[in-house]
């Protein structure tokens, strides 16, 4: 859609009902790595999936909870909530990043909180963008700037990128 828009002329528009992308196979939960994305709500009456790389279950994913917070769910279980900071009807950048193990979960550039010793690995497993991975939990909204890593990009708070992201040897897609 070119209605909204981060970088570019424009973004992934998702309307919550059946929209999703799924990418194919990929190795971005090996070792340390970071999962990055502008996401737009116009409204936080969902509990929507934002990124999910899970099969069968067995995976991470990256959600919005119908009280503006993100989570994290590893395999089935939410394994964390009340990651605050993300705003209705603007770009919010969201960060998970695995250093040695450690989780980050970044909201604008804002360090909202750090999980411990989540060393699993989920190789060949696609991304799906704006819903889970069993169809369902649709996000409506806007994605824009969508960035996986091979390394932990942040593991301190920091500043967005105010420009459209550069491909460099540690990214993946």
């Amino acid at each position: 859609s070119t209605a909204e828009k981060k970088f570019g002329t424009a973004s992934l528009l998702l309307d919550g009902t059946d929209d999703f992308v799924t990418s194919s196979d990929s190795d971005i939960v090996d070792g340390d790595f970071t999962v990055e994305f502008f996401a737009y709500a116009s409204s936080f009456a969902q509990d929507a999936i934002l990124w999910d790389n899970r099969v069968s279950d067995k995976g991470y994913a990256i959600g919005l909870t119908t009280g503006s917070q993100i989570k994290v769910i590893q395999d089935t279980t939410t394994i964390a909530t009340s990651f605050g900071g993300f705003t209705n009807n603007s770009f919010n950048h969201v960060a998970l990043s695995r250093d040695s193990g450690t989780i980050r979960v970044f909201v604008n550039g804002n360090l909202r909180g750090t999980l411990s010793v989540y060393n699993n690995n989920y190789t060949g497993q696609p991304n799906t963008i704006g819903a889970s991975h069993e169809d369902s939990n649709y996000f409506d909204g806007y994605i824009d700037e969508f960035r996986t890593s091979s390394i932990a990009r942040y593991t301190s708070a920091f500043t967005p990128t105010t420009s459209a992201f550069v491909d460099d040897s540690d990214t993946i897609s």
